[in-house]
């Protein structure tokens, strides 16, 4: 039986490692990983990293490596196969290493957590993060804003995306963005109260 066209198509980017290649792996595959990784990961280690994190990491890895000539797809099920396996060893690698010793979920709690995550704000606490909330929006991009204050209002990578009418791929590629701008923002803020 012969591949469909957009099969070829994906297999031809991916094989010669293009950016568009990339694109297509990421929208054709990344729904299926996603439910695999979720599906296979550990819940009590989600604290640290999430399947979207196990997806992106497959997606780089197999991407990358084939660029590099180390694999060549005749057909889509024997990019479905590999996929598939490198997300299997990646969730046995990361609860590996999430359970190691030093690293056991009870290692990280700290007596008074719940107290901390179950008191409410004070009015002044609340009144303090509005204000810095506030100034720290209208110092982004309005796009990069409207992400935050998706992201604030509770919404999945996935719901903005659908929201947004765009990729999860670029929804995700502009939170990180987003963390760093905002991290030198505060960093700017915090240089400009020391001095």
């Amino acid at each position: 039986m012969s591949e469909p066209q957009s099969d070829k198509s994906l297999l031809r980017g991916v094989n010669a490692g293009t950016p568009s290649g990339a694109e297509k792996l990421d929208h054709e595959y990344r729904q299926k990983l996603y439910a695999l990784a979720d599906r296979g990961m550990d819940n009590r280690l989600r604290r640290r990293e999430d399947p979207e994190d196990i997806v992106q990491s497959v997606l780089r890895t197999v991407f990358r490596r084939t660029a590099q000539g180390e694999y060549h797809f005749m057909h889509s099920s024997e990019l479905w196969r590999l996929l598939e396996t490198v997300t299997r060893h990646k969730l046995i690698k990361h609860a590996e290493y999430q359970k190691a010793k030093k690293r056991t979920p009870k290692a990280e709690e700290y007596e008074g957590d719940d107290a901390l995550l179950n008191r409410e704000p004070t009015p002044d606490e609340q009144a303090v993060t509005k204000d810095l909330i506030d100034n720290l929006l209208k110092r982004l991009d309005p796009s990069y804003a409207q992400i935050a204050l998706l992201l604030l209002a509770g919404h999945s990578e996935r719901a903005i995306a659908e929201l947004l009418n765009c990729t999860r791929s670029a929804v995700t590629t502009k939170i990180g963005r987003l963390r760093k701008r905002l991290q030198t923002l505060l960093k700017e803020d915090t240089n400009d109260r020391v001095e």
